[in-house]
Order: C-alpha cells, then structure tokens, then sequence
C-alpha cells in the first residue's frame, strides 16, 4: 500500500521543473530590473532550455512557487509581487 502522501518520480521531476522554470523567469526579470548581468556557476545552471511557467500546468507552478516560499528563494514585495529574496552588500 502507497501512502496517501507519497509523491512519485514523475511529480517531484514536475515540481523540480516548475521551480527552476519560476526561480529563472523571475532571475532574468531581477537582472532586467538592476540592469546588471547575473552569472551563476555551471553547476547550478539547467541542462536544458525550460519551459516559460506560462507553458505549465497553473497548478503545478503554484504548488512550485508555494515550496520556493517556504524555502526562502522567494519572497513577495509590499505590492505583493513575487520577487527572488536577495542578499544586498552594504
């Protein structure tokens, strides 16, 4: 018997997906916004193109951006705003 909360391969794959697809849309919108070049080691890069989270089921990048939350990659501005939790310099 599967527990009721078990999660498979194919929706955790899903859900990793989802995420990297918000937290790199929302990386190219923050280097948008500080005019600057955001470079990232290659470890930490996709291997492949994503998808565009308008190209994913609705459900499973609010379930993605839901977890990315609650890990502290992302946080909502005072507008309410989705944006990357950044860690400024002084």
């Amino acid at each position: 018997m599967v527990p009721e909360d078990h999660i498979s391969q194919v929706d955790a794959d899903r859900l990793c997906t989802a995420a990297s697809a918000v937290f790199f849309a929302l990386l190219r919108v923050e280097a948008s916004r500080m005019q600057t070049t955001v470079v990232l080691p290659e470890l930490l890069c996709p291997k492949g193109k994503l998808p565009a989270p308008s190209e994913l089921d609705p459900e499973v990048i609010e379930e993605a951006t839901a977890m990315l939350l609650r890990l502290g990659v992302v946080e909502t501005d005072p507008k309410g705003q989705l944006r990357l939790h950044l860690v400024r310099k002084e």
